[in-house]
C-alpha cells in the first residue's frame, strides 16, 4: 500500500524569502512598477528560494526619499504597509546585530596581527603561529 505523506513544510528561510516577495509585489505595486515575474512567482511558491530577494529589497528601500518611507513602510492606516515596517524593522536591526560582530572580528584579528608582531620567531614557532 502507497504511504499517504504530506508534502515537507517549508524552511523558515523558504518562508521568509517568500514573505520578502509578497512584500516586494507590495512596494512595486505602490510605486506603480510592473512586478518581474520571478518576484510574482516567489510570493505564491512556499518553497521560494531564492537568496537574492531580501538584500534586493532592503536596496530598494533603502533609495526611499521621506515621504516614501512614510507613504509605503511606515504608513499606519494599511495592514500591508505596517507589515513591511515590522519586515525592515527587523532587518535593520539584524543588520545592526551582524555589523557590530563584523567591526569586533575586525579589531580582533587587527589585535592578533599586532600581538603577533610584537613576538621573535621563536615565541612565534612556539604558539605555531
Amino acid at each position: 500500500m502507497p504511504s499517504r505523506s504530506s508534502p515537507r513544510e517549508p524552511s523558515t528561510l523558504e518562508k521568509s524569502y517568500q514573505e520578502a516577495a509578497i512584500l516586494f509585489k507590495y512596494v512595486y505595486g505602490k510605486l506603480d512598477k510592473p512586478v518581474p515575474l520571478w518576484i510574482n512567482d516567489g510570493s505564491k511558491n512556499r518553497w521560494f528560494q531564492n537568496h537574492k530577494i531580501v538584500p534586493v529589497l532592503c536596496t530598494l528601500i533603502r533609495t526611499f526619499t521621506g515621504d516614501e518611507m512614510e507613504e509605503i513602510v511606515y504608513n499606519g492606516h494599511c495592514a500591508e504597509s505596517r507589515r513591511l515596517a515590522d519586515w525592515w524593522d527587523k532587518n535593520l536591526e539584524a543588520d545592526n546585530v551582524r555589523e557590530e560582530i563584523e567591526f569586533h572580528n575586525k579589531k580582533n584579528a587587527m589585535l592578533k596581527k599586532s600581538a603577533a608582531a610584537k613576538l621573535t620567531q621563536e615565541e612565534r614557532t612556539a604558539l605555531g603561529i
